[in-house]
């Protein structure tokens, strides 16, 4: 049977034979869980399966969210990285 190309954060399904969403935290998936993804969004770290991906035959493994580290900081979603909210404040009143 033909294999289906799937569009990015979602995987082919062999059994319900289409496309399905791959975890939020996932760009790219082999699975539907959090540790199946292949490659992560911008602001995540890809933290590799290694026993898995050898099971597999490709790198598989989930992706960690970073974590803004100071009390000024956020993060944001839209732009994938922390942002200093002091220079913001600052920024907004010009």
């Amino acid at each position: 049977s033909e294999r289906i190309e799937c569009p990015s954060n979602t995987y082919f399904d062999s059994i319900e034979n289409r496309c399905e969403r791959c975890d939020a935290r996932c760009l790219t998936c082999d699975g539907p869980g959090p540790f199946e993804c292949t490659s992560c969004l911008t602001h995540s770290r890809f933290m590799v399966n290694h026993w898995e991906s050898e099971k597999r035959g490709k790198r598989i493994g989930s992706c960690e969210q970073q974590m803004c580290n100071q009390s000024t900081t956020v993060f944001e979603e839209e732009i994938g990285s922390c942002v200093n909210t002091c220079s913001r404040v600052l920024t907004m009143e010009d």
